[in-house]
Protein backbone atom coordinates (compact mmCIF):
# COMPACT_ATOMS: atom_id res chain seq x y z
CA UNK A 1 0.00 0.00 0.00
CA UNK A 2 0.88 3.26 -1.03
CA UNK A 3 0.90 6.42 1.29
CA UNK A 4 1.71 9.66 -0.29
CA UNK A 5 0.55 13.67 -0.15
CA UNK A 6 0.51 15.62 -3.48
CA UNK A 7 3.25 16.20 -4.91
CA UNK A 8 5.47 13.79 -2.39
CA UNK A 9 6.84 10.30 -3.84
CA UNK A 10 6.07 7.31 -1.86
CA UNK A 11 7.96 4.07 -1.98
CA UNK A 12 6.52 0.64 -0.58
CA UNK A 13 8.87 -1.36 1.93
CA UNK A 14 10.40 -4.38 1.09
CA UNK A 15 9.58 -7.50 3.32
CA UNK A 16 13.20 -8.37 5.07
CA UNK A 17 13.34 -10.14 8.56
CA UNK A 18 15.54 -7.27 9.99
CA UNK A 19 15.19 -3.73 8.80
CA UNK A 20 12.99 -1.24 6.88
CA UNK A 21 14.39 -1.10 3.66
CA UNK A 22 13.09 0.35 0.26
CA UNK A 23 14.21 -0.73 -3.90
CA UNK A 24 16.66 1.57 -5.22
CA UNK A 25 16.06 0.65 -8.81
CA UNK A 26 19.03 2.73 -10.22
CA UNK A 27 21.10 5.74 -9.97
CA UNK A 28 21.96 8.70 -11.80
CA UNK A 29 24.79 10.96 -12.00
CA UNK A 30 24.52 13.92 -14.67
CA UNK A 31 23.99 12.33 -17.46
CA UNK A 32 24.88 8.56 -16.76
CA UNK A 33 22.31 5.84 -15.28
CA UNK A 34 23.60 2.62 -13.88
CA UNK A 35 21.91 -0.62 -15.18
CA UNK A 36 18.99 -1.56 -12.97
CA UNK A 37 19.72 -2.95 -9.87
CA UNK A 38 17.22 -5.46 -9.88
CA UNK A 39 15.25 -5.65 -6.35
CA UNK A 40 18.19 -4.01 -4.23
CA UNK A 41 17.24 -3.00 -0.87
CA UNK A 42 18.22 0.18 0.80
CA UNK A 43 17.86 1.14 4.12
CA UNK A 44 17.73 4.96 5.35
CA UNK A 45 19.57 5.31 8.61
CA UNK A 46 19.62 8.36 10.45
CA UNK A 47 22.24 7.06 13.10
CA UNK A 48 24.45 6.43 9.86
CA UNK A 49 26.59 9.14 8.57
CA UNK A 50 28.02 8.18 5.30
CA UNK A 51 26.01 6.54 2.40
CA UNK A 52 26.90 2.67 1.92
CA UNK A 53 26.07 0.85 -1.08
CA UNK A 54 27.04 -2.69 -1.72
CA UNK A 55 29.30 -3.69 -3.78
CA UNK A 56 27.71 -4.43 -7.08
CA UNK A 57 25.85 -0.87 -6.36
CA UNK A 58 29.06 1.05 -5.67
CA UNK A 59 30.68 -0.31 -8.50
CA UNK A 60 28.18 0.93 -11.09
CA UNK A 61 27.66 4.48 -9.18
CA UNK A 62 31.52 4.83 -8.61
CA UNK A 63 31.60 4.31 -12.79
CA UNK A 64 29.11 6.69 -13.42
CA UNK A 65 30.42 9.28 -11.45
CA UNK A 66 34.17 8.96 -12.92
CA UNK A 67 32.25 8.97 -16.72
CA UNK A 68 30.77 12.47 -15.64
CA UNK A 69 34.00 13.94 -14.30
CA UNK A 70 36.62 13.02 -16.54
CA UNK A 71 36.72 16.71 -17.11
CA UNK A 72 37.77 17.38 -13.42
CA UNK A 73 41.20 16.58 -11.57
CA UNK A 74 41.66 13.48 -9.14
CA UNK A 75 42.98 13.64 -6.16
CA UNK A 76 44.49 10.65 -4.11
CA UNK A 77 41.93 8.90 -2.44
CA UNK A 78 42.02 9.99 1.30
CA UNK A 79 39.81 9.01 4.80
CA UNK A 80 38.51 5.87 3.30
CA UNK A 81 37.16 7.55 0.09
CA UNK A 82 37.76 6.48 -3.49
CA UNK A 83 36.73 9.13 -5.45
CA UNK A 84 38.34 12.67 -5.11
CA UNK A 85 38.77 15.96 -6.93
CA UNK A 86 40.70 18.81 -6.72
CA UNK A 87 37.99 21.24 -5.93
CA UNK A 88 39.16 24.65 -7.81
CA UNK A 89 37.19 25.29 -10.19
CA UNK A 90 35.32 21.73 -9.75
CA UNK A 91 30.97 21.48 -10.76
CA UNK A 92 30.45 18.12 -9.46
CA UNK A 93 27.00 16.77 -11.54
CA UNK A 94 23.94 16.03 -10.26
CA UNK A 95 23.12 12.35 -8.52
CA UNK A 96 19.79 11.10 -8.15
CA UNK A 97 18.23 8.18 -6.51
CA UNK A 98 15.56 6.23 -8.32
CA UNK A 99 13.28 4.29 -6.38
CA UNK A 100 10.11 2.46 -6.80
CA UNK A 101 7.42 5.14 -6.70
CA UNK A 102 9.66 7.98 -6.85
CA UNK A 103 13.33 10.20 -7.45
CA UNK A 104 15.07 11.48 -4.83
CA UNK A 105 17.53 14.23 -6.45
CA UNK A 106 20.15 14.80 -4.23
CA UNK A 107 21.64 18.58 -3.73
CA UNK A 108 25.22 18.64 -3.88
CA UNK A 109 26.16 18.60 -0.26
CA UNK A 110 24.31 15.62 0.48
CA UNK A 111 26.93 13.67 -1.54
CA UNK A 112 30.53 15.57 -2.14
CA UNK A 113 32.10 16.80 0.57
CA UNK A 114 35.10 18.89 1.43
CA UNK A 115 37.89 16.83 2.46
CA UNK A 116 40.24 20.26 3.41
CA UNK A 117 40.43 23.41 1.31
CA UNK A 118 41.55 21.78 -1.89
CA UNK A 119 40.24 18.40 -2.41
CA UNK A 120 36.22 17.17 -2.36
CA UNK A 121 35.28 13.79 -2.65
CA UNK A 122 32.28 11.68 -3.02
CA UNK A 123 31.25 10.94 -0.19
CA UNK A 124 29.85 7.29 -0.65
CA UNK A 125 31.32 4.12 0.38
CA UNK A 126 31.41 0.44 -0.47
CA UNK A 127 29.35 -2.08 1.78
CA UNK A 128 30.59 -5.51 1.43
CA UNK A 129 26.43 -6.41 1.79
CA UNK A 130 23.95 -3.90 3.07
CA UNK A 131 23.25 -0.51 1.08
CA UNK A 132 22.24 2.26 3.72
CA UNK A 133 21.43 6.09 2.26
CA UNK A 134 23.09 7.73 5.96
CA UNK A 135 22.42 10.86 7.34
CA UNK A 136 23.98 13.07 5.09
CA UNK A 137 22.48 11.83 1.96
CA UNK A 138 19.12 12.80 4.06
CA UNK A 139 20.02 16.03 4.81
CA UNK A 140 17.33 18.34 4.39
CA UNK A 141 14.26 15.46 2.98
CA UNK A 142 11.53 14.28 5.44
CA UNK A 143 10.88 10.49 5.14
CA UNK A 144 8.38 9.40 6.95
CA UNK A 145 7.49 5.62 7.68
CA UNK A 146 3.80 4.53 7.71
CA UNK A 147 2.91 0.74 8.63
Amino acid sequence: MRYATRGVPSTPLLQTSTYYSVNLESISIGAATTARTGSSGIIFDSGTTLTFLAERVYTLAKAAVLSQTANLTMAPSRDGYEVCFQTSGAVFPSMVLHFDGGDMDLPTENYFGAVDDTVSSWIVQKSSSLSIVGNIMQMNYHIRHHS
